[in-house]
C-alpha cells in the first residue's frame, strides 16, 4: 500500500495498451526517491536498460545522460506477474 507521499509512474505499450515498466516514488524533503522499479513479467525480453533509464529520467526531470551512474541496473529491476488490476485513475501515461 502506498503511503501519503508515494505515487506509482507506469508506462504502458502503445500497440497493446499493456502495462510493462512501473517506478514507485516518494516524495522526501529535497526531491524524489525510485523506491522500487517493477516490470511486467510478459514483456521481460522487450524491455532493456535503456527503457528504464528514460524512466527514471523522466521521474528525475533529467535527461538519461545526467542521470548518476547505477551500477548492474538489471539487478535493481524486480519482474512480477502482471495482474491486470491497475486502473487508469492510477497511471501516467508516457510514449518513449
Amino acid at each position: 500500500m502506498l503511503n501519503g507521499n508515494e505515487y506509482v509512474v507506469t508506462v504502458k505499450d502503445n500497440k497493446t495498451d499493456e502495462a510493462y515498466l512501473s517506478v514507485i516514488v516518494e516524495n522526501v524533503s529535497g526531491g524524489k526517491m525510485v523506491k522500487s522499479i517493477v516490470q511486467n513479467s510478459k514483456v521481460s525480453t522487450e524491455v532493456n536498460e535503456d527503457h528504464v533509464k528514460k524512466l527514471l529520467a523522466f521521474v528525475n526531470g533529467t535527461t538519461v545522460d545526467e542521470l548518476p551512474v547505477i551500477e548492474d541496473l538489471a539487478s535493481k529491476v524486480l519482474v512480477v506477474e502482471a495482474t491486470n488490476k491497475i486502473g487508469d485513475d492510477y497511471i501516467v501515461e508516457l510514449d518513449f
